[in-house]
């Protein structure tokens, strides 16, 4: 049998520089993979935080957001145009939860992802809700006016899911810096002067406890003939929002959403706040 011919030594294994460009080669890769990577959930996410949350169907769109107790979530989003779903990671900044999606981390630069939201858990009796930072302010408008407690139906805010059907006695507890805009009662006035057909004021202001963000609710309203024609009531209310705020009085306009403000007879009865049951 003939020998077997050896391979020449440098054949057989890398010199030194090459091992050492192997694995600088491989801890770049490595860094590279981390920073491209989301961080590891949080661990054990408080309870209040922690379940399926939604905002009901309004017939335009919902939104359902499931948060495991390990800081993963999954927010499922519908509307007219269709529907989508992001996964992420969920952590805590003080008593703030923040939702970020995985885009976050593979796309620095790109625009910030939809589903981030920062959320505060609010408690309502033995109800849990979530609201976004920048929401609560309607939020406290929601609950001034009636719209919230919700028990079925459509809201602004995340509701654990079957808390609809538990009772929300008093006021949500919201964090200090939105607890002055929750009324502790019912605040009513009359219209009683239209300004150039845009407004009205309205014999409330700061001295009652309003402040500037709150609205107001201007009831029964007469429903043009025609839209009645068309199936609408007779009379509706319609949201106000505080155009200039005194200290005894208040000038309010319609609140479409940026559309035009529609004149404000006098006479109309005006309210913000409700009795809430201790």
């Amino acid at each position: 049998m003939l020998p077997r011919a050896k391979a020449p030594r440098d054949a057989r294994k890398p010199s030194g520089r090459m091992r050492s460009a192997l694995v600088a080669s491989l801890a770049l890769g490595l860094a590279v993979i981390a920073a491209c990577s989301p961080p590891a959930p949080a661990v054990a996410l408080p309870s209040q935080f922690v379940g399926t949350f939604g905002t009901g169907n309004s017939g335009l769109g919902s939104q359902t957001v499931e948060i495991a107790a390990d800081g993963r979530f999954t927010l499922t989003e519908f509307c007219c145009t269709g529907g989508s779903n992001t996964s992420g990671i969920a952590r805590l900044e003080g008593d703030v939860l923040v939702l970020s999606d995985d885009r976050d981390w593979w796309e620095p630069q790109a625009e910030p992802a939809r589903s981030r939201h920062r959320l505060y858990a609010v408690p309502w009796g033995t109800r849990t809700c979530l609201v976004r930072d920048d929401r609560m302010t309607l939020f406290c408008n929601a609950v001034n006016n009636g719209d919230e407690p919700r028990t079925g139906g459509a809201g602004l805010t995340w509701l654990r899911a079957g808390d609809e059907a538990l009772p929300a006695p008093g006021l949500p507890r919201v964090p200090e810096p939105w607890r002055p805009f929750l009324l502790t009662r019912r605040l009513e006035a009359l219209t009683v002067e239209a300004v150039e057909e845009r407004g009205a004021w309205v014999e409330l202001g700061t001295r009652d406890g309003l402040l500037e963000g709150l609205t107001l609710v201007l009831h029964d309203v007469p429903t043009e003939q025609r839209v009645v024609d068309l199936g609408a009531p007779p009379f509706q209310d319609k949201r106000l929002r505080i155009v200039r705020l005194e200290a005894r009085r208040s000038l309010v306009q319609t609140d479409y959403g940026g559309a035009e403000p529609q004149p404000i007879a006098s006479g109309l009865l005006v309210s913000c706040g409700v009795d809430a049951a201790p």
